[in-house]
């Protein structure tokens, strides 16, 4: 309330709370938020694996999809939650809302909603990708119902959300661009990429632990926000 206004009714009172709008988060929602949310259509990205890697607070995800907000799923950059795995916050977003009231409960099948629909929703491609249907975007993603995840699956939504880890990925087209292929990435030097991440981490480890000064200043900017929005949650 630093600028006399929560930051979704902020937004609203600017015009740009729409369909085009997507939010990142939403950890803080009070339920007039998400009341305002719901009625100006914009979705809200979840990003489960993020949120409890930096303790920052869980999205009211159930109380979002009670109220008919579009939620899509992410994951956040590597330095919030450690990789950008789809599989791992899938199973994230499916599990982290079972608090022991089962109407509460995110299933699977509404978590791989999140992961499709509804991140087609959050780029502004509703009905164009995220689904499987003539006209629309020839994003694939071929698995093999033969993976160690998926072979006992009774229900094949549930068991993509719950029990797959990436491994049954065969092929994944994008645009109707084949992008990869038998599980190996066509557009990137895998390889490569490897050896430049050992190089810079070894670079790292000769130039001591400590970040470099640009960073130390973000996180003491980052630090000191905190405390800030900490000391007007207690008031």
């Amino acid at each position: 309330m630093r600028f006399g206004t929560g930051a979704v009714e902020g937004l609203d009172r600017l015009g740009l709370l729409g369909p085009r709008t997507s939010l990142a988060h939403c950890v803080w929602l009070s339920p007039e938020d998400i009341e305002v949310i719901a009625e100006r259509g914009a979705v809200v990205v979840h990003n489960p694996s993020a949120n409890m890697r930096l303790g920052s607070g869980r999205a009211p995800v159930p109380e979002l999809v009670a109220a008919g907000v579009t939620v899509a799923l992410g994951a956040d950059g590597s330095a919030s939650s450690d990789s950008q795995v789809v599989w791992t916050q899938l199973k994230l977003a499916a599990l982290v809302h079972n608090d022991g009231i089962r109407e509460r409960w995110i299933g699977g099948a509404q978590a791989l909603a999140m992961a499709t629909t509804g991140g087609a929703a959050a780029l502004g491609l509703a009905g164009a990708a995220g689904v499987l249907e003539p006209g629309a975007l020839a994003d694939v993603v071929l698995v093999d119902l033969l993976g160690d995840g998926l072979t006992g699956a009774q229900a094949l939504e549930a068991a993509l959300a719950l029990s797959e880890t990436g491994r049954a990925v065969r092929h994944v087209l994008v645009d109707g661009r084949l992008v990869v292929r038998d599980g190996r990435c066509l557009t990137v030097d895998e390889q490569a990429v490897r050896e430049a991440l050992a190089e810079q981490r070894a670079k790292r480890a000769a130039a001591g632990r400590e970040p470099p000064p640009a960073t130390l200043e973000a996180m003491r900017k980052l630090q000191a926000f905190r405390r800030l929005v900490l000391a007007e949650d207690a008031a």
